[in-house]
């Protein structure tokens, strides 16, 4: 898993704290920088929506507040709703029209981590706790709706003292594991939806010496209750864990922003190939993407490099990245 956050960052993300209100974010009607957040597209109002991390607003570091991206600005949906997190799972259900929330983590005092197990629903209108006896606790896992299953469906992630490589799925009502596990020894890193099902990136063991972060990504489908590699003409890219991917204009979008001596990548797979993209934003982790159908972009906010956390949004429109201003 990637680094913890640096000291300065932690010591601010104490119990009482994380319990402050959004409404401090709301209130400033600016979002804050932040890192470990969630993003997922609303197919229902065509708007990007973005819930947690750990914010750069001391009196809010934990922000319990929804925001949605238009193409121009971010907006305040909410201002109280789960408790705050960061490297949680959200997920939007195409076919009950429900943005689902599922996990993460808080730091306590003396920097003690608590994983959850907890999953929230947003119907547009109001948060609801639906369940809290689900998957086992975890944090920067990979999540996606299928459309096969007709349900989200979530695989991986961190646990408490262990990688795991469980996956399962969310119908609305209870959570059901299903037989899909990645190859032995490989990380499963991102789902990514496609028109039949939904696609797993797995990060797979690489020692060759032209792969420093010693982890590369293999495409594989879900089938039913299997994973049939998708074709490719050449080894997938290098990547650290929990690089974040999106499906794109033509196929899947990957950034991979923290590698071990590289500059922050963008690849693009389309085809049945990867390719170099000529564009990426700076380096960074804990970022966060996801795909806007209806702009046919995709959209990355933020993270934290080594002078702190970040506060930017970017566009990938199919060709290029470009940072977008804000007001």
């Amino acid at each position: 898993m990637r680094p913890i956050l640096p000291t300065v960052v932690l010591l601010i993300l104490t119990l009482g704290a994380a319990r402050q209100s959004g409404a401090v974010s709301c209130a400033s009607r600016q979002v804050s920088a932040r890192t470990g957040h969630s993003l997922a597209y609303d197919a229902s109002t065509h708007r990007v929506l973005m819930f947690g991390g750990a914010s750069s607003d001391t009196t809010d570091p934990l922000p319990t507040s929804l925001w949605s991206w238009d193409g121009q600005h971010w907006t305040c949906l909410a201002p109280d709703g789960p408790a705050g997190r960061r490297d949680a799972f959200l997920g939007y259900d195409t076919a009950r029209h429900r943005l689902v929330l599922f996990g993460g983590r808080v730091i306590e005092s003396g920097r003690r981590m608590r994983f959850l197990r907890d999953t929230w629903e947003w119907n547009g209108k109001q948060w609801a706790r639906v369940d809290t006896a689900g998957p086992a606790p975890r944090i920067h896992g990979a999540i996606a709706y299928d459309a096969a299953r007709r349900a989200i469906v979530i695989h991986g992630g961190g646990g408490s003292d262990s990688i795991l490589a469980d996956t399962w799925q969310w119908d609305g009502s209870a959570w059901r594991a299903i037989p899909l596990r990645a190859p032995a020894g490989a990380i499963g890193d991102a789902l990514v939806p496609t028109s039949r099902s939904v696609a797993f990136l797995i990060a797979t063991r690489d020692s060759s010496p032209d792969c420093p972060s010693e982890f590369r990504g293999s495409l594989f489908e879900s089938r039913n209750d299997s994973l049939v590699p998708l074709a490719a003409s050449a080894p997938g890219p290098c990547l650290s864990p929990i690089s974040p991917a999106a499906a794109a204009p033509d196929g899947f979008l990957l950034y991979t922003g923290w590698n071990k001596d590289e500059p922050a990548l963008s690849w693009t797979w389309s085809a049945g190939a990867w390719h170099r993209a000529t564009s990426a934003p700076p380096r960074r982790r804990g970022t966060a993407m996801a795909y806007d159908e209806h702009r046919r972009r995709v959209i990355l906010f933020g993270g934290d490099d080594d002078s702190g956390l970040l506060g930017d949004t970017w566009e990938w429109n199919g060709r290029e990245w470009a940072r977008i201003t804000t007001s």
